[in-house]
């Protein structure tokens, strides 16, 4: 049994995450039904899904319908984005962001809180990123993070001091340490290595399937949108949105 995600193998997380997970990296989520067709051992995929992209909740559904399969041991999740999971990580192992913009702090607070902010500040302030949904804010958060920046390319950040900093050994936690916590949030796991004390395992896959399709739908039902007021970036932002 491994990991499937949409994810690039170049990417500095994918890079720190498979040194312990058994994972399989396939670079988009248009890239999931050529693997379902070729792919024969058993797996769990993680997908990346935007509620409201209904193209997008209309393929993972096509998905799950033909190739969600007991028999093989081959299932589908759906899943937030593994952006999300970094920031929860990074949020329980107390690491300082070290934002450009103090007001990003606010958009980390309901980021934690699964909420997409509404009534973003003007672009013209130059924070990179956008939120134009929940996937796109949780990146936005990474990318205006001095410390930790988004999952660029390793390439893109050798010699480059703090930049991608999460994803090496930085003296505060070993890499192992840092997937350790990562695995903690994502709703199941496949090590390759010796499991973890810490971690069940599990006994019917179908259960974790079902657990997470209901706690997807639960938040994609909800009203997950926050709308800040005007020009709140400028002063103290109310714990609420309108």
């Amino acid at each position: 049994m491994k990991i499937v995600t949409e994810d690039s193998e170049r990417q500095l997380s994918s890079i720190m995450l498979e040194k312990f997970l058994k994972v399989d990296f396939i670079n988009g989520n248009g890239n999931f039904r050529e693997y379902f067709d070729k792919e024969k051992s058993p797996f769990i995929a993680f997908y990346d899904c935007n509620p409201k992209n209904k193209e997008l909740f209309a393929e993972f559904s096509s998905l799950f319908t033909i190739y969600n399969s007991p028999g093989k041991q081959q299932y589908l999740i759906p899943v937030i984005c593994t952006e999300f999971y970094i920031i929860k990580s990074l949020s329980t192992l107390n690491y300082d962001f070290k934002f450009r913009y103090g007001w990003m702090e606010t958009v980390l607070k309901h980021t934690l809180d699964k909420k997409l902010v509404k009534n973003m500040p003007p672009k013209e302030l130059g924070y990179a990123g956008s939120n134009k949904n929940f996937e796109t804010q949780c990146k936005m958060v990474l990318s205006n993070s001095a410390a930790f920046y988004h999952n660029v390319d390793k390439e893109a950040v050798d010699g480059k001091g703090d930049t991608g900093k999460y994803y090496t050994e930085d003296g505060k936690h070993t890499i192992k340490e840092k997937v350790m916590d990562f695995a903690r949030h994502i709703p199941c796991v496949v090590f390759n290595c010796e499991k973890p004390e810490g971690f069940n395992r599990v006994s019917n896959i179908l259960d974790v399937v079902h657990r997470e399709i209901g706690r997807y739908q639960e938040w994609a039902d909800s009203s997950y949108r926050v709308v800040l007021p005007d020009n709140w970036w400028e002063g103290d932002c109310p714990e609420g949105g309108l």
